[in-house]
């Protein structure tokens, strides 16, 4: 899959790399960059499957187009809603998606490969680049508090206590060294703006995490 700049191409390589980092499945993408060394495109690797909103609702009119029946992957739908796998990887992805200010996450943006997998796509919303610590932290308050995950929270039976210790358990992964990693595939003027970003993005989650988890 080919993603060009005004699709989200440098927000789509920001995902990959930050989620390769939590343990995540997102698909793998590689950024092909001007001579400027700017990120201009993004070929991304193509995941085979039905969109999570074509398995809830058995038949598939939005990833392929092709309306055709989807069944749930192996037993029933809420069984595999259930599955810790399955729980796991879409924390991961809330987790991700509130650092990059990516607000929409809805059902659409998750493959399920025939296997059973759920697999997070299309992170092209995501602001990573911006700067402003409070519109960072609006935007982290609502990719956590959108009803869009609240509903998906409910049919996998997700606790607020589980975003916490997951990121209790993976945060620790983003550290200086594998974040100067990914920042390296910015031009050298940008990096160290970028760098301090994402280390004050990564700062301020636990805290707005309690906040909003504890809310009603």
């Amino acid at each position: 899959m080919f993603k060009e700049s005004f699709e989200g191409a440098a927000e789509e390589v920001v995902a990959f790399e930050l989620g390769r980092l939590l343990g995540l499945n997102v698909p793998y993408t590689e950024a092909i960059r001007g001579a400027d060394g700017q990120v201009q495109a993004a070929l991304m690797r193509w995941v085979p499957g039905a969109c999570l909103n074509a398995v809830i609702e058995g038949i598939d009119r939005n990833c392929q187009r092709d309306g055709r029946e989807v069944r749930s992957p192996g037993g029933s739908l809420e069984a595999w809603f259930g599955r810790p796998e399955v729980r796991d990887q879409y924390i991961r992805d809330r987790i991700l998606s509130a650092i990059l200010g990516d607000h929409d996450r809805r059902d659409m943006n998750y493959m399920v490969t025939p296997d059973g997998r759920l697999v997070a796509i299309d992170h092209g919303a995501a602001e990573p680049f911006e700067e402003n610590l409070a519109a960072v932290e609006a935007k982290m308050r609502d990719r956590l508090a959108n009803p869009r995950s609240r509903t998906l929270d409910r049919r996998m039976q997700v606790r607020p206590e589980d975003v916490e210790a997951l990121w209790g358990r993976v945060g620790s992964q983003l550290t200086d060294g594998a974040l100067d990693r990914i920042v390296a595939n910015f031009p050298p003027a940008d990096r160290a703006r970028i760098l301090e970003t994402w280390k004050r993005r990564i700062a301020l989650l636990p805290r707005v995490m309690r906040d909003v988890l504890a809310a009603p």
